[in-house]
């Protein structure tokens, strides 16, 4: 194994070698790092290699918030490709992250998303990450308006 580590070190590679731990928590607990660390070099490889390879000792929603936290614009660019259980959690994460720095590009997101399951969902993490930065602001929005379309 170490043969693999040291000569083709990528990031596939030593996802393959530790999910074949012999003792399931190391294997667990080693997928769960290479994962999380591959997902803040390249969130959306690390999530398609997961599913690819079935890794289902960490659960899919995990890894597409991370996903999702290092690239929230590419999550939504690919959202119809992420299994329809999945696209609701990918697309309400990619909003939340979007609205840390620009509550106003994530309203407009919302405004523009397909049912009112999603609006509505998209409207609290909305609320809930622009209130942690400007409350005031954040409560004027939602009485003023909060996707009032909804």
């Amino acid at each position: 194994m170490s043969s693999v580590l040291r000569n083709r070190a990528t990031p596939q590679s030593v996802l393959r070698v530790v999910s074949r731990f012999s003792d399931s928590e190391e294997a667990k607990e080693a997928v769960e790092h290479t994962l999380w660390t591959w997902s803040r070099m390249d969130g959306q490889q690390a999530f398609e290699s997961a599913l690819e390879y079935n890794y289902q000792l960490v659960p899919q929603n995990i890894r597409l918030r991370q996903w999702a936290a290092m690239d929230p614009h590419g999550v939504l660019e690919e959202v119809s490709s992420i299994s329809t259980t999945l696209r609701g959690t990918a697309t309400t994460e990619a909003i939340s992250r979007i609205a840390i720095n620009s509550p106003t590009e994530a309203i407009r997101i919302a405004r523009n998303l397909d049912t009112q399951t999603l609006r509505l969902a998209a409207r609290d993490e909305i609320v809930n990450r622009w209130s942690s930065i400007d409350a005031k602001s954040a409560f004027e929005w939602l009485l003023d308006d909060g996707l009032s379309d909804i």
